[in-house]
């Protein structure tokens, strides 16, 4: 079959070939920070307490973390003490739910009938796009919520029957529990129900939502619990960060969102054609495409920041939309918002692999705990902690960070190094504004990165 230049059998050849290079490039991916982070509560969460003890005593944390993502974090405990604490381990949790995604859009390709060639579009497009290409190896919660919400989705729009109602409330519940930011995507479905005049569906939907995200607060059981998890929740920094800005400026300021770089630019092009078509769409994708737009409008009130990691909720639907008006009517405006969504995304997919010169690897920061003594109190950065677990008692630069991120000096960072004991730090060049400690007094150093010892 022809598509104005493009052939069918070209994109599935490139959707297999792009599938195969992102499953060939996991192994060169960097350690992200987040890894880290979610990594440390699961790790502890694993041996009986979500917490995290690198951050102190800053807002409880080192006791009991109730303001975190828990359905990542208690899968993530799972892999744990199946295959151990390892960031490859937790990174697979995302690489599972990519690949459930898209068993899920092919399933509703068939079911619904959709073009044969709508499967391939839409996957070469949500797998060659930088944000998945990274996050879709990250351990974090975003493909398992996209996987999660993109069935709901459907459920939702192409049934009327009030099962498909209930499984998709319990969907949306359980992506609650994997990640509270779920929460906008009840409120946009249940908008969906009542516009259509889906009473019935709506009050099945609502109850079962309802009630699969209180699986969320299963962990706060006193009101002491409940004052903590608020505490954390507006101490946060993202969330205070935001907080001080009034409603419209939040939703005026979450562009930023949508044109960060290129990559983000490229997506939004996609949706400005398909807002520009919607005469040219079905029913259904129009419905689609409100409740993209509903639940953009509700990220934007209640995210704790304009990060672009969380358009990997929207893409599924967004590509699968434009790929179905695409082989309906192809225009040569759609062929090159193809073509420039895949330059942008492989020129960020490439930069991306090449950022990892600028991490330690696992085997990396082993070579650096050689130097360092069982037990002694280590500062560094928190992707350390996949190293200093059960080694070290392990404070990440990031908590430092909090206190001395406007000092024009030293001084409060050597402060806090004598009160919490510090006795190694691991610093690079990110650091040096707080740090200020020289290299050629360093213990080691591989690249950038170098082993300082803090003599009392």
């Amino acid at each position: 079959m022809e598509t104005h230049g493009f052939k069918a059998s070209k994109i599935q050849i490139a959707f297999y070939l792009t599938l195969a290079f992102w499953l060939i490039s996991l192994p060169f991916h960097p350690i992200n920070i987040d890894d880290a982070w979610m990594g440390e509560v699961a790790y502890w969460t694993s041996k009986g307490t979500a917490r995290l003890a690198s951050f102190g005593e800053y807002l409880g944390l080192s006791k009991q973390v109730f303001f975190y993502h828990k359905g990542l974090v208690h899968q993530g405990a799972l892999l744990i003490k199946l295959f151990g604490f390892h960031a490859n381990v937790l990174k697979a949790f995302s690489v599972f739910y990519t690949i459930l995604l898209l068993i899920s859009m092919y399933f509703w390709q068939q079911k619904l009938n959709w073009h044969r060639n709508t499967f391939y579009l839409s996957s070469l497009l949500l797998i060659s796009s930088q944000i998945v290409f990274e996050f879709g190896y990250t351990f974090r919660a975003e493909t398992a919520v996209a996987f999660l919400i993109f069935n709901s989705t459907m459920l939702a729009i192409y049934s009327q029957s009030l099962r498909s109602a209930l499984i998709s409330g319990i969907l949306v519940g359980l992506a609650v529990y994997l990640h509270i930011n779920a929460l906008i995507f009840g409120a946009s479905t249940a908008f969906i129900f009542l516009i259509r005049k889906e009473f019935r569906r709506f009050f099945v939907f609502a109850f079962a939502s309802a009630l699969f995200s209180l699986l969320y607060f299963l962990d706060i059981n006193s009101i002491s619990d409940w004052h903590q998890f608020t505490e954390q929740f507006w101490g946060h920094g993202g969330v205070s960060s935001r907080s001080d800005k009034n409603l419209l400026m939040r939703i005026l300021a979450d562009q930023q969102r949508y044109f960060h770089t290129a990559r983000e630019a490229s997506i939004s092009l996609i949706a400005g054609y398909l807002l520009f078509k919607h005469k040219e769409l079905r029913s259904n994708e129009k419905t689609l495409l409100m409740f993209l737009g509903i639940s953009a409008l509700l990220l934007a009130v209640v995210a704790q920041s304009t990060t672009p990691r969380y358009l990997i909720y929207f893409l599924p639907i967004l590509y699968v939309v434009f790929s179905e008006h695409f082989f309906r009517n192809t225009k040569k405006t759609s062929i090159a918002l193809i073509v420039i969504m895949l330059i942008a995304n492989w020129t960020g997919n490439i930069q991306f692999l090449q950022q990892r010169d600028k991490k330690l690897s696992t085997k990396e920061m082993s070579q650096i705990a050689e130097y360092i003594p069982d037990n002694a109190k280590v500062l560094g950065p928190f992707e350390f902690f996949f190293v200093a677990a059960d080694r070290f008692n392990f404070y990440t630069m990031d908590l430092f960070e909090i206190w001395t991120r406007n000092e024009k000096d030293n001084k409060r960072f050597n402060t806090l190094v004598s009160q919490y004991s510090i006795q190694y730090i691991l610093t690079n060049d990110q650091w040096n504004r707080m740090t200020y400690l020289e290299r050629d007094k360093a213990m080691t150093c591989i690249r950038d990165w170098c082993l300082f010892q803090i003599k009392e």
